[in-house]
């Protein structure tokens, strides 16, 4: 019986228990329950033990089922054992009669299998027998544009027989054939990688890389002048047979004899004659590739001839004239104005100097290089370096050559003037302008050349230091007595601030320059130009100094001047071309910092001058037109009359004299001119209007009065404004 039944039956006892009791022993216990309720409890319990019933029922029912079906599966077990035992003794029997035919099968199906491979075997020997026969024809027709693919494919199977016989039958006398096949093959590969090398890659020419065309923006696509398939194959081919050294070698020669041809204004002039003859423009575009015929059958006949490295001279665009190459004109010590007899020359075009053209070109071709080798070696990227290094190196030792050359000729001469402007055009190309296409050639050059490049950029750092402080040195010793007559701005004026405008074209370079102070060392990591420091002040600070140097010159040259008047106009003159250049500098604010009272020195020195020239040559004839007390009036002596004609004598004297001399001076800045005779006027015109309006009217001379009287005021004012004429 459930337990909860059990609780509820026993709770039910016990209040039947409780109602039987007297009602007094009830008192304060629980009330009784009601006759409606007990009634209740009893159908309660008869409703319960129906429904026990009715589950003990269904128990029973499901026992009986549970085990009707017991029994059912014990019969099943018992016939399934039956049937699987007389499966096993028929399946027995039937193993011991199959197992004699399938070992006699597998004989059989191993019988054939051997008959198959040998038969296989034959035919790959009868097929590899017949490639020389096959391939002997194409290889031996030579590559045509037509059956490019074809060749290749017979290049791969005579290949394929090679290593087949090589494998299986060592002693057939077929294997030589096939290697004379594969050899011959091979040479018309090399020929034709040749051939195309040169002629189906385009090289721009020398004056087109020097115009800095932006068509000639390396682009991978536009480094071919076709689509550059057939190279592409052929260059691939020799990647794969492991024909790499071979590939190096040709690729140095054949595009080291086209960066000559370049750098030497040949290749322009070969696509000018190509022009002419063929009436398109340019070299012939398309394949490089040999046609049929009997020439074909030595494969070396299309080996380009190598172009002659030695010095030649070359033929000028015009065809009248010979002028000589950059590299040759290098060797020659010369440089853009070698013929130029003045030192003190300051034309200079930048990017003009020979050495220069020759790096610019070369640099631009090795670049070129570099993604023409990029493209060849797409399938093998690690041996890029190996292709170029030989090349690279050819190149740079040359053009290093070339430099040291040229580093040996300037030791030996002045490297001043334009010269030095040279120098700074060659560092500041290679050390910011080519910084990234040097930075990529020499990462592929030896350690070797790294270290001469650097050791050619010391010492050109090197010259051009010394050209900055030889330009300053020659400035101090310049000789006193080359003067100009008219008092204008000195020639060694006018070239040093040429110069040092020129300068600013060089501005960073030059302050690296002076901050090296001469010594740069020698390895291959002493040349930084990014290094920040404060390179255009350094450059400013120099200038001051050398245009102090030039004013301490200008000052004793002036010293030979006789007359004192035309001292003062040469150094106001100087003085103030000097301070115009400072103030109109772009480097003005730069002056200022380094220098603060640089503009009032200039300034001080120029209003110095100022009152000098008008003490030496205005005060002595203003002392003329003194008024004395008590001089003049209505009854003049014999005596006052003599002084005034005195006084009116030596100032037309002394005026004619500074006029008929100060005409033929020369005062180039127009500002200057005006301000001086200004001053001349409101110095000099009060005290003679003051003078002659005392005495003109006099009556100091009857007999003469034009000999005295020779100027109005109106006279001598336009006079003075005809100073300086010569200007």
């Amino acid at each position: 019986m459930p337990e909860r039944l059990k609780r509820q039956m026993t709770r039910r006892k016990s209040g039947v228990d409780l109602l039987m009791k007297d009602p007094l022993q009830r008192k304060g216990s629980i009330p009784l329950m009601s006759l409606d309720t007990a009634e209740d409890d009893k159908v309660d319990l008869l409703e319960l033990k129906r429904r026990v019933e009715d589950d003990l029922h269904r128990d029973e029912q499901k026992l009986l089922y549970l085990t009707q079906n017991v029994a059912r599966a014990a019969f099943l077990e018992e016939s399934m054992a039956r049937t699987l035992e007389v499966f096993d003794q028929r399946l027995s029997s039937l193993e011991a009669v199959i197992h004699p035919i399938h070992q006699q099968t597998l004989k059989l199906v191993g019988a054939q299998e051997n008959l198959e491979t040998v038969g296989d075997l034959l035919e790959e020997a009868v097929k590899q027998q017949g490639v020389s026969f096959k391939t002997g024809r194409i290889i031996r027709g030579g590559i045509t544009e037509e059956n490019l693919d074809e060749y290749l494919a017979a290049i791969w199977e005579v290949r394929s027989a090679l290593a087949y016989f090589t494998d299986n039958a060592p002693g057939n006398p077929e294997m030589q054939t096939l290697f004379e096949l594969h050899a011959r093959a091979m040479a018309t590969v090399q020929s034709q990688v040749k051939t195309l090398l040169v002629e189906d890659v385009e090289s721009p020419s020398r004056e087109e890389i020097l115009e800095t065309r932006p068509e000639l923006a390396i682009d991978a696509e536009k480094i071919f002048k076709t689509d550059g398939a057939a190279l592409l194959k052929l260059t691939g081919l020799l990647l794969q047979s492991d024909n790499s050294t071979e590939l190096t070698r040709m690729f140095a020669a054949a595009r080291g004899d086209t960066i000559t041809a370049t750098v030497d204004g040949k290749q322009g002039m070969a696509r000018n004659s190509s022009d002419g003859s063929t009436g398109t423009k340019g070299i012939r575009r398309g394949l490089s590739l040999r046609r049929r015929s009997n020439s074909n059958m030595n494969p070396q006949a299309a080996t380009p001839q190598k172009t002659p490295v030695k010095a030649s001279f070359r033929q000028s665009t015009s065809g009248h004239k010979r002028v000589p190459s950059d590299q040759q004109k290098v060797h020659a010590g010369m440089d853009v104005h070698a013929e130029v007899d003045d030192p003190m020359a300051t034309t200079y075009e930048k990017g003009s100097h020979p050495f220069l053209r020759l790096c610019s070109v070369t640099f631009v071709c090795l670049v070129r290089e570099h993604t023409l080798a990029s493209r060849l070696v797409e399938t093998k990227p690690e041996i890029l370096h190996q292709l170029l290094r030989q090349l690279y190196h050819t190149k740079m030792d040359s053009t290093i050559s070339m430099g040291e050359l040229l580093v040996g000729n300037m030791s030996r001469r002045s490297v001043r003037g334009a010269t030095g402007l040279s120098l700074l055009d060659i560092l500041q190309t290679l050390l910011v302008v080519r910084r990234d296409d040097l930075e990529l050639v020499l990462g592929i050059c030896n350690e070797q050349t790294g270290v001469r490049f650097h050791q050619l950029v010391a010492s050109l750092v090197k010259l051009g230091h010394r050209a900055l402080f030889e330009f300053q040195d020659y400035i101090q010793s310049d000789d006193l007595k080359k003067l100009p007559p008219d008092g204008t701005v000195h020639e060694l004026t006018s070239t040093t601030l040429a110069f040092i405008t020129s300068l600013q074209a060089y501005d960073d370079i030059g302050g690296f320059v002076l901050g090296t102070e001469g010594e740069c060392g020698s390895g291959s990591d002493v040349i930084d130009v990014n290094v920040v420091d404060n390179r255009v002040g350094r450059l400013v600070n120099w200038v001051i100094k050398v245009l102090d140097v030039l004013c301490n010159n200008v000052s004793r040259k002036a010293r030979q001047f006789e007359q004192p008047a035309l001292r003062c106009t040469f150094l106001i003159n100087n003085y103030d071309y000097i301070f115009k250049y400072i103030v109109a500098s772009p480097y003005a604010e730069v002056f200022r910092e380094q220098e603060p009272q640089i503009d009032s020195r200039y300034i001080a020195l120029i209003e110095e001058q100022f009152t000098a020239y008008k003490r030496h040559t205005w005060d002595s004839i203003i002392s003329y037109t003194r008024i004395d007390e008590g001089l003049g009036g209505a009854n003049m002596s014999k005596k006052e009359r003599e002084a005034i004609k005195e006084r009116y004598s030596k100032f037309n004297d002394g005026f004619d004299s500074i006029v008929e001399a100060q005409t033929r001076y020369t005062v180039p800045s127009s500002k200057v001119r005006e301000r001086i005779i200004s001053d001349i006027i409101d110095y000099v015109v009060p005290h003679y209007k003051r003078f002659d309006d005392r005495f003109r009217n006099s009556g100091f001379t009857q007999k003469n009065p034009h000999k005295y009287l020779k100027y109005t005021v109106g006279d001598v004012e336009e006079k003075i404004r005809r100073l300086f004429s010569a200007t």
